[in-house]
């Protein structure tokens, strides 16, 4: 906790360093302190984290609105896939982690209470890894079950989302052959042919970067943005507006980021309110 405390100013406020192009994808990155990579409660391999979020609190007469990306990576490897069932699944507003979680786990684990959260969190990770190529003994680890249950898991995962592996390893071969991956706003980004595997994590996270850039220039002119994660940017919006007014402020704010008509499914967002930022509340718009 220290460690985010001494970079704070008198007035309590902290200015970290966000880098637009320090990382090979084109993701931003933050520093001193890093705020991407805050310990997060409710995770399988470590559930009682310390959460430093409870440090970062609001300026007075504001309230900061969290805007996230509803699983905007899968969402993006689905627009590339076309997995008919990851897509039917997403088209009607369902969770893709949730249902791998029933195929990992099955229905009766995927209760819900906070243990359906952490194994919902972990089938997210193992989604991540097998669309990115990762190896059986990774995949089980990221489940947190042995390597034959993720065998037996893994059989299951490919025989209902069919096009998932068959799209990986035609990419791959694709990156061998040209060096290079091409992300949906035609940015192109160099690979290494000896880790071609690499190019699929690139061009999603390419393709996620350029959407958050892009966003946070057509949104700067409606609110202050405090900070950008990844699919997520969060916003300070005085406390003096109305509440017509900061509603209709917040949704043309949604109706901006997810305005995104280049690509096949919908790349939603969800808003969450916050005087705290480990006490986010999620709100309807």
């Amino acid at each position: 906790l220290t460690t985010y405390l001494k970079f704070a100013e008198p007035d309590g406020v902290i200015h970290p360093s966000i880098w637009i192009t320090g990382t090979a994808t084109g993701r931003e990155s933050c520093s001193d302190p890093n705020l991407f990579n805050i310990a997060k409660p409710d995770v399988l391999k470590n559930p009682y984290p310390i959460n430093a979020r409870r440090l970062f609190i609001a300026r007075p007469g504001y309230t900061n609105y969290s805007f996230d990306y509803d699983a905007q990576e899968f969402r993006l490897a689905a627009h590339y896939h076309k997995d008919p069932v990851i897509l039917n699944i997403i088209r009607k507003g369902g969770d893709p982690h949730y249902a791998a979680g029933e195929i990992f786990y099955g229905k009766k684990a995927m209760r819900r209470d906070k243990k359906k959260r952490i194994l919902r969190n972990a089938a997210k990770g193992a989604n991540f890894a097998i669309q990115y190529g990762a190896s059986l003994k990774q995949v089980a680890n990221t489940l947190q079950m042995s390597v034959d249950e993720a065998r037996k898991g893994l059989m299951r995962y490919d025989e209902t989302f069919t096009h998932v592996r068959k799209w990986t390893k035609g990419l791959t071969r694709q990156i061998k052959q040209t060096g290079y991956v091409r992300t949906q706003f035609g940015r192109r980004i160099l690979i290494n042919r000896e880790k071609a595997f690499e190019g699929i994590n690139y061009l999603i996270q390419g393709t996620g970067a350029d959407i958050i850039k892009r966003k946070q220039i057509e949104c700067a002119e409606l609110a202050q943005i405090l900070l950008p994660i990844y699919d997520e940017l969060t916003f300070e919006i005085p406390d003096r507006l109305s509440e017509g007014e900061k509603l209709e402020l917040l949704r043309e704010i949604k109706r901006r980021m997810e305005d995104l008509p280049q690509f096949d499914v919908p790349l939603t967002v969800g808003c969450a309110a916050w005087k705290r930022w480990s006490e986010k509340e999620e709100i309807e718009l």
